[in-house]
């Protein structure tokens, strides 16, 4: 009976250390610099395993992070005027909500960025933000971003729908449509072509139009003649290039 009790006592002593052996090998195996981390596995981000692949610090997360240990990984990405990387991004945060139209303007902490009170011209394209802005598309390619590079260009907003596509000689025609490029607006031109009698488009006016406090543009054109007419509205290139030429499609009517 006392070997046996003995046998007991030997087995329950072997499993303790067996089961302490393996806590301290894991121990040594996890990551130590993020061991102490209040918040471990939310931070753990891409390559990073380390407390100082993000901090300055060697003793971790004491140490202030810094745009350069980012850029480290995140190659070709800059911080935007005097904002930090970390200004707008926490290590580990799923960014695939916010690269899109919605997100811009929702999916911000706090007030959100661009959820001002009166609507950018991009809440009324059917792209919405991304049909002049591009997003970022990998941890190293900012895509044109304007948050994350320097000397970036964006497409100009401009669209074109006409009031009528036909219509009888000595009424008129109205072309509206959206134009923003910056905050100060700008000037749309639009041209005229009439199709001539081998169906050729030829030249026929040019009118220049501002965008009105709201961002549209509109114009009233009267045909004198009977035919097939076309128009486009277009702007040219702005801010020394940083705002690309836009142009949109042929838009056609008939005068009877």
């Amino acid at each position: 009976m006392g070997m046996h009790h003995q046998g007991k006592r030997m087995y329950a002593a072997m499993l303790v250390t067996i089961v302490v052996g393996i806590a301290m090998l894991a121990a040594v195996a996890a990551p130590p610099a993020l061991a102490g981390h209040p918040d471990s596995d939310s931070y753990k981000h891409g390559t990073a395993q380390s407390c100082t692949s993000c901090h300055s610090s060697p003793s971790g997360p004491s140490g202030v992070p810094t745009n350069a240990l980012c850029t480290t990984c995140h190659t070709n990405f800059v911080a935007v005027e005097s904002n930090n990387c970390w200004t707008c991004h926490t290590p580990g945060q799923d960014m695939s909500t916010f690269k899109t139209a919605g997100g811009c303007a929702t999916n911000v902490a706090g007030a959100a960025c661009h959820n001002t009170a009166v609507k950018h011209v991009g809440a009324t394209l059917n792209g919405g933000c991304t049909s002049c802005h591009s997003v970022t598309t990998s941890a190293t390619n900012p895509s044109n971003s304007s948050h994350h590079v320097v000397g970036y260009t964006i497409k100009p907003a401009l669209s074109l729908r006409l009031s009528a596509t036909r219509i009888t000689r000595g009424k008129t025609v109205t072309a509206k449509g959206i134009m923003h490029r910056n905050v100060t607006g700008g000037v749309v031109t639009i041209k005229v072509q009439k199709k001539n009698s081998s169906g050729v488009w030829k030249p026929l006016l040019k009118k220049l139009r501002p965008s009105t406090p709201a961002e549209t543009y509109r114009w009233t054109y009267k045909p004198l003649k009977k035919g097939s007419y076309r128009m486009q509205s277009s702007v040219p290139a702005a801010d020394n290039g940083k705002i690309l030429r836009g142009k949109t499609a042929w838009k056609t009517f008939k005068v009877r």
